[in-house]
């Protein structure tokens, strides 16, 4: 935080000076004349003549010298009299002096972690669980929800929305849920399912669906395994696609180099899916299963396809909307399109190009980094932690319908500038917490020299255990 200073104006008083007396004694001064020779000039006298007994006689000159003459002056000692000198009192009065400090750099301490929401005292260890893990890690906002026997008995936000502090994080702040975007996905899918609209075995790429030449880029090859994959075998993560595999990885994270392949900047999620068609599996479909958000972005294609909705309309017409969500909405990439009720994300990693506007210099991660509008069905989604729990307290982790006797499961999701987990416990609690930070694992760090979004995802199984401890604490329940 830079602080200027404004300009600060001193006018000193005026200063009296008064000097005291100054007193002055001369030392005494010994004169000492020098000896003075007078040396007396010769005379000569001329006596007249004089007539004796009628003789005159003329008497001869007669010349005097006198010797000379020494005085020699006794020394004078002389003894000035005392001087006191007594200044008169001075007044000077000093001109107003203005002084313009330069800006100061302030890194002020980060305030308390504040707190918002109802919390029953019964349940304090889960606000502890959440306080010592944000304190841990640096965290600046979370929210956390938990319900029992599917009614919610604890909604916190914790943190602040930006680095002003001016606001609070609330309870029903929506935050980026990263991959617990798939059992909503999953329940989507189900329920068209169950609508006579969609069977799980039907091919995703057949023609009565995404149509695998239809959307093939002119030119490319498209592997025949491509028509075997169905709509059970991407619920499942076995596609057939490796995200591990060079050169591609995961191919939700390759928005520039699917950019430049299909001349369509930034690459949307049917971009993305034109792309993949003209690539070679890596597996025989239905053989092995590997995680896959590729495969995801499928199954909201074919939502769309299905339901004549846009995959977020769908959600929120025919599967949330009776439920009381109303905080979905479809996560965006640059900082400046988001909800504002959203809190600033962090990103730790190394800044990144931006994917949406490429000429720009690089970005924060979570700010620009990925192309989250295309990841919608498997990564893009905002919703609050009640919503999530409401979720949850309807549809179980496969996306089927809660039932009193949950699996005990749980679906934790992870990008840049996001940590999130929802999960079923086998005792009728449900807890989503979601946080605006994401953090590697103890004992691990970010590489700088590489930007995998998923090759170091840390899970949030460290909160999930703290949280699941809270649980296990619990005595009675409010």
């Amino acid at each position: 935080m830079i602080i200027n200073p404004p300009p600060v104006t001193v006018d000193p008083p005026p200063i009296t000076v008064d000097p005291p007396p100054i007193t002055v004694t001369p030392p005494p001064i010994t004169v000492t004349p020098p000896a003075i020779t007078v040396n007396p000039p010769s005379m000569t006298v001329n006596p007249p003549p004089v007539t004796v007994a009628g003789v005159r006689v003329s008497p001869p000159s007669i010349t005097v010298k006198p010797p000379s003459i020494t005085v020699t002056p006794p020394a004078i000692t002389v003894r000035p009299p005392p001087v006191t000198v007594d200044p008169p009192a001075m007044k000077v009065d000093p001109p107003p002096i203005t002084v313009n400090p330069p800006a100061i750099q302030v890194d002020p301490p980060p305030p308390l972690l504040v707190g918002s929401g109802n919390l029953p005292p019964e349940l304090a260890p889960f606000d502890s669980a959440v306080r010592a893990y944000m304190k841990k890690y640096q965290i600046s906002a979370g929210v956390l929800a938990v319900a029992k026997d599917k009614k919610i008995v604890l909604s916190r936000g914790y943190g602040w929305l930006g680095p002003t502090f001016s606001e609070a994080v609330q309870p029903d702040t929506p935050m980026r849920i990263a991959s617990v975007v798939k059992p909503i996905t999953r329940a989507a899918i189900r329920k068209l399912v169950k609508d006579g609209k969609l069977a799980l075995q039907d091919k995703a790429f057949g023609d009565s669906l995404l149509g695998s030449k239809r959307l093939n880029r002119p030119g490319h090859a498209v592997d025949p395994r491509l028509t075997d994959i169905t709509i059970q075998h991407l619920i499942d993560h076995k596609g057939g696609w490796d995200r591990y595999q060079a050169p591609l990885f995961d191919p939700m994270m390759q928005t520039t180099l699917i950019s430049m392949a299909t001349g369509r900047q930034p690459a949307g999620a049917n971009d993305v899916i034109r792309f993949m068609i003209g690539q070679p599996l890596q597996r025989d479909p239905g053989t092995k299963e590997i995680y896959s958000n590729f495969g995801y972005c499928v199954l909201g294609r074919i939502i769309e396809k299905v339901s004549g909705k846009k995959y977020i309309d769908y959600l929120r017409d025919d599967l949330l909307g009776a439920l009381d969500i109303t905080s979905v909405e479809v996560s965006r990439s640059l900082p400046t399109d988001r909800n504002r009720r959203e809190p600033v994300y962090v990103s730790r990693e190394p800044p990144v190009p931006n994917v949406m506007m490429p000429a720009t210099p690089p970005v924060p991660a979570c700010d620009g980094g990925l192309h989250l509008e295309a990841m919608d069905s498997h990564g893009g989604l905002i919703v609050s932690a009640p919503d999530l729990v409401r979720f949850a307290a309807k549809f179980n982790n496969d996306g089927t319908p809660y039932d009193d006797e949950p699996a005990g499961t749980a679906h934790e999701g992870s990008l840049p500038g996001t940590t999130a987990r929802l999960q079923w416990r086998m005792d009728n609690v449900l807890i989503a917490a979601i946080f605006n930070l994401r953090h590697p694992p103890e004992g691990r760090k970010f590489d700088p020299d590489k930007f995998n979004p998923e090759a170091l995802s840390p899970n949030a199984a460290e909160i999930g255990a703290a949280l699941n401890k809270a649980a296990d604490s619990i005595t009675r329940w409010p």
